[in-house]
């Protein structure tokens, strides 16, 4: 194998933690890649770690600051149209890449010119620091992924765990800027109607999650709504079941999620989303939107 593989990077005030993600590039057992840092304006010491990385590595990283916050949808699409690799990946600056990660999806890729779009499983760490907390998930995708890799019951597709061929997205397009949340799920549900996929059973990368973090369940709700709404819009073959299974499993994850990480408020609130979901898909859609945007935190 001798193709270039780009990895696309955005990152922003995470120079406690970058040097760590561009290590595990460094040392992947596959070495024709290149390193495309998108730093989405960052306050902190990013770019001098960057350069540093750049003075010992001549020709191997490139670096691009934005002027202003852009978002990582917006950053990844600077980092591609920087890119030069037949194949592109991506790493988020505080996530890290096993060190066979890029090997083993371009052996998959590279046995069927027909797969435009690999995906592997992952684990978490609560810290990068610390391996003994990492934990292994398992996902066990269908045989057609789309739409199927949509539901939020399934299993999820993170955007480090995967790589596409870049003759993929000339085709596609790349990721739509106007979402800051679910930008990766919209792009993978574009490009999996117009290839085939291939899987990586072990982990590839490692994700780290932070202690403390409250989820932003409203949020969610409302961006899970605006990728579903792209997603309709395009493909009119959805049966009204599908639809509103979307939406129905949406709300027992997060009635889930409060019942351990929110408050009782916003169990109730869920409760009363959950009850819509017996309704006409255009009124549970109606009532979910007016009580999530109600209980958005400004």
């Amino acid at each position: 194998m001798s193709q270039l593989v780009t990895v696309i990077m955005p990152t922003y005030n995470r120079s406690y933690c970058l040097p760590y993600a561009i290590s595990s590039i460094l040392a992947q057992s596959y070495s024709n890649t290149e390193i495309v840092i998108i730093d989405d304006n960052s306050s902190d010491d990013t770019e001098e770690v960057c350069k540093k990385f750049q003075k010992t590595y001549p020709g191997k990283i490139k670096y691009h600051k934005n002027i202003e916050q852009f978002g990582p949808a917006k950053s990844r699409n600077i980092g591609i149209n920087y890119s030069k690799g037949e194949y592109i990946t991506f790493l988020d600056s505080d996530d890290i890449y096993y060190y066979d990660k890029i090997q083993l999806q371009l052996e998959l890729m590279g046995r069927d010119e027909s797969v435009g779009f690999c995906f592997g499983n992952f684990t978490t760490a609560y810290d990068i620091e610390d391996v003994g907390s990492y934990n292994y998930i398992k996902l066990l995708p269908p045989a057609e992924l789309y739409p199927s890799f949509l539901l939020p019951k399934n299993f999820y597709i993170v955007t480090p765990a995967v790589m596409l061929r870049s003759s993929i997205l000339e085709k596609t397009g790349l990721f739509d800027s106007d979402l800051r949340i679910c930008e990766d799920l919209e792009l993978w549900s574009r490009v999996l109607l117009q290839t085939k996929f291939a899987y990586v059973t072990k982990p590839i990368v490692s994700i780290h999650l932070r202690k403390g973090e409250k989820t932003k369940i409203f949020e969610n709700i409302l961006a899970r709504d605006k990728l579903y709404q792209r997603v309709f819009m395009r493909d009119n073959t959805l049966a009204e079941d599908f639809k509103r299974r979307l939406y129905s499993e949406l709300i027992d994850l997060y009635i889930s999620t409060a019942h351990h990480n929110s408050s009782f408020a916003d169990f109730q609130v869920l409760n009363k989303m959950k009850q819509s979901c017996t309704k006409h898909i255009d009124v549970m859609r109606s009532e979910i939107l007016e009580l999530a945007a109600k209980h958005v935190v400004k």
